[in-house]
Parts: C-alpha cells; sequence; structure tokens
C-alpha cells in the first residue's frame, strides 16, 4: 500500500497553501463534512441571539470528530462541537418522545474536557455555556424555526411558516451549526481555522496505543477505525476496514488486524484527506458510475489525463480554430514536450482506481505507481496511444464549423462504441459496471502499452456494421470512427507490418492542397469500403443537390442512401450485393444533369476494377478493413469538398 506513503506526501505538500483549506475544500487532520440543517448564533457570553435554517447550496460544513464519531453507528458517540438534537438539546425529553439522557452527558463532557484544555477556544466555551443551560430547541421553537403539535412536541415533518423551510425529513434529527458573535472577525465556528488547528493539537495530544506506523516509521498513536466519504459526502465505503473479525476478511493470514496494515492516526487522516481533495479538485479524474480514477503527482506536476481524446489532450477549450493537420500535429508534440518537462529525477506519480464491490468495503481496482524518471514511460504511453488507437476524429472549430483531425477517441467513447446502444442522440451502455470494467481494461493499453484485448475490438466492428440501430446520423458516424481507431490499434499491436495501418505524419496536405486519407491497395476488403462510400457519396450528391441546401451547408445528409441501408447486406454477402448496389447506383449517376460527379465516377469505377471478383465470391463477414476503407473514403470526400469550397470562397 505504498500509494498511502504518496498520498501522506501530497497532503504535506498541499497544507503549505492556506488557500486548500479556505478554498478548496482539503480537510485539517480530525475534521470530516456534514450537511448543515440550521445555524444558531450566541453572543460571547453564551446567549442566544438567533437562529436560521441553513440554505442546502450552504449546508455543507466542516465538523470536527473524532475516531469514533465519525463512523458512529447506532450507539450513542457524539461529535466534539457540531451535532444533531439528540447530543446538543438539553430539553430533548421535552419536545420528544426519546430521551436522550445518555448522548447530551457523553457530549457535554466530551466538550466539557476540551474547553478545560489548554487547546481551548473562547467561541467553544460560549457555545457550552450556551448548551449547559438546556434552552437549545425551545429557542428554536420560539423563534419559528421548528413546529410543534397541540402537546408541544415537535412535529415529525416542517409545518411552521410556508416562507421557511428545513431541509430535514424529521425535526428531530436537524443538525446543529453555531456561529459566535462578538469575540473575533470570523464569527462561524466551522471557518474557523485557528479553532480548527486547536481541536487538531487538542486531540493528536490525547493518549493512545502506539504502534509503528508502516506510513511514517514512527512509533506513535494508531488508528483502528478510519475515513469514509472518499469518493462523494454519502460514500460509506472504506479503504481501510478489519472489523470482521468472525469470517475471513483476514483470519487465515493473519492472526489480528494489525498485522496485516497499521498505520497513525495522523497518516490516515492525512491521506485519506488528500485523496478526498484529489477525487474534488485533480484535473486528471474520472468517474465513471461509482468508479473512479485519479492520477496525481506528489509536488503538483502537470499531467496529462489518461481518460481525454487527443483533442482534449491538446486543448483545455472545446472550440479552437485549427486550420491544419500539421497544426494540430505541431500542438500535440508541445503538449506532450510540455508533460515531459514537469517530471523530475524525484517525481512520484500515482494512478489510482478505487471502486466498493459492497457499502463498506473500497477496493483499489487499478494501481500504477512512477518513480523520478519513470514518468516519462507514462507519458511516452500515452503518446504512443494517442498516435496508435487513433483515426480521423470530428470536431468542431470555434465558429462551430466540424473539422476532422487525426487522433484517439477518449477510452469511455471507445468502451461505449463496443459495447453501447442508441438512445436518441447519445450512445449508451446497459451497466455502469460494464462501461467502468470496458475502460479498466483500455487503461493499461494507455498507460503500459499493453496490446489492445480483441474483444472490445470485434465487438466495435461488429456494432458498425448496423448503420441501421443508430436513428441519429452522426451517432453511426462515432461507432465507425471508434471502430476504426480500435483496428487501427489493433494492427500494431498484432500485425505492425499491415500496409492499412494509419500513422499521425502520414497525415499532411499534399501537394493539391488534399489531405491524404486513404490507402492506395489491393486489399479487397478495404476497397470495397471505399467502393460502398462512393457509391453513398453520389447518391448523397444528387439527392443534395435536387434539395438545394443553403449554400452555408458544406455536406448534408438528405436521407439514407442506398448504400448505407444495404451496408450490413454487403459486409454479410459482398459478391451479391455489389451488383445491386452497382446498379442503383447508375440509377442515380443518370439522373445528375447538372451535377458534377465526373471525379467520383471515375474513381468508383477504378474501385470496382481493383476488386477481384474471384476472390469475393469467397468472402463472408466482412470486418475491420471493409470500415476502415469506408470511413478513410468517406473523409477524403468531405475534405476534398470543404477545400474546394474555401479556395472558392478565395476566388470569389
Amino acid at each position: 500500500m505504498s500509494y498511502m506513503m504518496t498520498l501522506y506526501r501530497t497532503y504535506e505538500r498541499l497544507e503549505k497553501d492556506p488557500a486548500n483549506f479556505t478554498q478548496r475544500g482539503l480537510l485539517k487532520v480530525g475534521f470530516s463534512t456534514q450537511q448543515a440543517h440550521v445555524d444558531v448564533k450566541l453572543g460571547k457570553e453564551g446567549q442566544f441571539i438567533s437562529a436560521t435554517p441553513v440554505e442546502k447550496d450552504q449546508a455543507d460544513t466542516v465538523i470536527p470528530v473524532t475516531e469514533y464519531s465519525a463512523n458512529r453507528t447506532s450507539k450513542p458517540c457524539p461529535h466534539p462541537l457540531f451535532d444533531k438534537l439528540k447530543y446538543i438539546a438539553g430539553d430533548y425529553p421535552r419536545f420528544c418522545k426519546e430521551d436522550n439522557a445518555e448522548a447530551y452527558q457523553a457530549y457535554m463532557e466530551q466538550l466539557q474536557a476540551w474547553c478545560e484544555s489548554s487547546y481551548s477556544n473562547p467561541k467553544v466555551k460560549a457555545v457550552y455555556q450556551y448548551l449547559n443551560q438546556k434552552t437549545l430547541i425551545h429557542d428554536l421553537v420560539e423563534q419559528g424555526i421548528f413546529s410543534v403539535d397541540e402537546n408541544g412536541r415537535l412535529t415529525k415533518k416542517w409545518e411552521n411558516q410556508p416562507n421557511l423551510k428545513l431541509p430535514v425529513g424529521n425535526q428531530s434529527d436537524a443538525f446543529v451549526r453555531f456561529s459566535v458573535i462578538g469575540i473575533d472577525s470570523v464569527p462561524a465556528l466551522w471557518q474557523d481555522g485557528k479553532l480548527q488547528d486547536q481541536y487538531t493539537n487538542y486531540y493528536l495530544s490525547q493518549e493512545g496505543s502506539k504502534k509503528l506506523c508502516y506510513v511514517t516509521g514512527n512509533h506513535v498513536r494508531a488508528c483502528t477505525i478510519h475515513p469514509s466519504k472518499i469518493r462523494n459526502s454519502g460514500d460509506k465505503a472504506k479503504l481501510i476496514s478489519a472489523n470482521d473479525t468472525t469470517n475471513f476478511t483476514f483470519r487465515g493470514r493473519f492472526e489480528t488486524a494489525e498485522q496485516a496494515y497499521t498505520i497513525s492516526y495522523e497518516a490516515s487522516q492525512k491521506a485519506h484527506n488528500a485523496l478526498k481533495w484529489l477525487i474534488q479538485n485533480q484535473k486528471q479524474v474520472a468517474r465513471i458510475g461509482d468508479r473512479v480514477f485519479v492520477l496525481w503527482g506528489v509536488d503538483g506536476e502537470e499531467l496529462p489525463d489518461p481518460m481525454a481524446d487527443t483533442f482534449q489532450f491538446c486543448f483545455e477549450e472545446q472550440s479552437v480554430e485549427i486550420n491544419t493537420e500539421q497544426e494540430f500535429a505541431q500542438q500535440f508534440k508541445m503538449a506532450i514536450t510540455g508533460y515531459h518537462a514537469e517530471i523530475r529525477k524525484d517525481s512520484q506519480l500515482v494512478l489510482l482506481g478505487l471502486d466498493a464491490a459492497t457499502t463498506g468495503r473500497m477496493a483499489v481496482v487499478f494501481n500504477r505507481e512512477y518513480n523520478g524518471l519513470q514518468g516519462n514511460e507514462l507519458i511516452d504511453n500515452i503518446e504512443r496511444w494517442h498516435k496508435t488507437c487513433a483515426w480521423n476524429i470530428r470536431y468542431y472549430n470555434e465558429i462551430k464549423k466540424q473539422e476532422y483531425h487525426f487522433g484517439a477517441p477518449s477510452p469511455v467513447n471507445l468502451a461505449k462504441a463496443a459495447f453501447g446502444v442508441s438512445r436518441g442522440n447519445y450512445l449508451e451502455v446497459g451497466s455502469n459496471k460494464l462501461l467502468a470494467d470496458t475502460v479498466q481494461r483500455i487503461l493499461p493499453c494507455i498507460c503500459d502499452g499493453a496490446k489492445i484485448p480483441r474483444d472490445i475490438v470485434k465487438a466495435a466492428v461488429n456494432k458498425a456494421k448496423f448503420p441501421q440501430n443508430y436513428g441519429y446520423g452522426s451517432l453511426w458516424e462515432q461507432v465507425a470512427f471508434a471502430a476504426c481507431a480500435l483496428y487501427n490499434r489493433y494492427l500494431y499491436d498484432y500485425d505492425k507490418d499491415n500496409p492499412l495501418i494509419y500513422r499521425m505524419e502520414e497525415f499532411v496536405m499534399g501537394e493539391n492542397g488534399v489531405f491524404n486519407c486513404v490507402k492506395e491497395t489491393d486489399d479487397i476488403e478495404y476497397n470495397c469500403g471505399r467502393f460502398v462510400a462512393l457509391a453513398d457519396a453520389i447518391e448523397n450528391q444528387v439527392l443534395w443537390g435536387k434539395n438545394k441546401p443553403d449554400d452555408n451547408e458544406s455536406y448534408k445528409e438528405v436521407r439514407p442512401t442506398n448504400a448505407r441501408r444495404l451496408l450490413t447486406r454487403f459486409c454479410q454477402s459482398p459478391y451479391d450485393t455489389l451488383t445491386v448496389l452497382y446498379n442503383k447506383v447508375n440509377v442515380y449517376i443518370m439522373q445528375s444533369k447538372g451535377i458534377k460527379l465526373c471525379d467520383l465516377c471515375d474513381l468508383l469505377d477504378e474501385m470496382v476494377s481493383r476488386i477481384d471478383t474471384k476472390e469475393l465470391k469467397k468472402k463472408r463477414n466482412l470486418g475491420a478493413a471493409f470500415l476502415s476503407g469506408f470511413c478513410s473514403q468517406r473523409i477524403q470526400i468531405i475534405k476534398e469538398r470543404q477545400i474546394k469550397k474555401s479556395q472558392k470562397m478565395e476566388e470569389e
């Protein structure tokens, strides 16, 4: 569990910046968060002044906790300062049916011990003086914060003024926080950094069982119950938990839980609080269902996001102006160089994946650590991923015009392409677990340079063969391009000499100002794909010309063409479908008066001549090479149209 040491060191760096506590939510040792419902304002002598309900968007409250109160269940175990009415209201039995004598006494004794210590604070003493009067609920009822029935008991639900609302289901479960006016410039106790430091020092000064801490290497007060709320405020799962002594959580390997892992209270608090902060604030965080992946450096190194597509990798803004593939490739190179510059000999990087199989137990499902210059290996593998699992992916520039640039889709989009189904205009995977598992299987390919799993490639290719399953026009394109990207990586991993491999350096502007998107090859499946793409473009252009689209549109699909409708059939029975599709395209060619189709028609005939019909008869179930040919030819046509249109506008 060396990542605990990394988290501990990360916290020690973060705590040097006060803004991380005041603005970015870093918790100090001995603190947690809770949703507060009522804010009670007191005077410096402990007199009641007023109370107000807490708005939902301001309810998050930093509260001091003990090792046990942070993980309490049904047994009374009070928090040191802010808590529910059951613990802090001395007049609780008067307004509720339940007796809270044990809980109230435990709270007051604990608060008194803090007030009598050398770490006390005058505002804490004011709270103690007020609560010792046992008038809390009475004062809140008088203020109209709580509603009571005819017997003077708290009603279960809010039944008071319509312009006020108490954001809690049962009034008796309300959580109360305090402000003390007249002592200093920070009346809100939950925002008082000095008070928080005093409590931390007070709690760490208390005696406890001292053992060897595996993180710090010191004999200090050990921690037996560790924090939860790691992924979010409602998360009950724990990274370290060994309270199951009746089953086989650790028995059979260790006699006691301490033999497995021992960590001090302070180190546990710092490590867990650092992890919470990273999940909330780090850029390199991906949440897929309940699973969380986070990448960070101990010294705050600027790192690439392994979950980003190539466009996100290069640009923070979604809409930017990139005119050529050369500019895009140059930006990619600059980004890689910048990340390499962040790596030093003492760098320590961690990529962590967290998930919980049960409510109470959290597992580290993915863990990679890079020490020193090993961080360069991570960046090199990410660079290789973006150059190999890549295809011409569509983006939108600053004027919302679609552009195609060679790069890798995000792992999430690859997983959705392989196992997602159409839901209108987006893809949805049946379960978050399947989506997260697939992304997790792709991660080693990104971070370690591992080979792409064959089944993921096959699943995406099979999905792309059925365009009729995707009602929204660009949705099928997303699936098809993702399948081509996966196939490109597959060739890199398993067939390095295959001429159908696409490389980033190949996507440059040719002498005639046209991008080279297609391969000149005798591969029959690839050329079949090009043939279908040309048939699709010819028919679509004739339909487009007849419908007279707006001049601002460079490409428009009027309706699914015969090529699209027959694409699945073509994959299954290419020889029989080739003649059928060719005849249908000729009908549109004959109807194309006034529409320039010469280049497309010549290229269509060239593709037919390249396809060996004898070999085609033997083919069944055309695969990824067919999709690669189709998509590359389609992109080539689109880019040529865009360039011609730009040249025409310049001439005018």
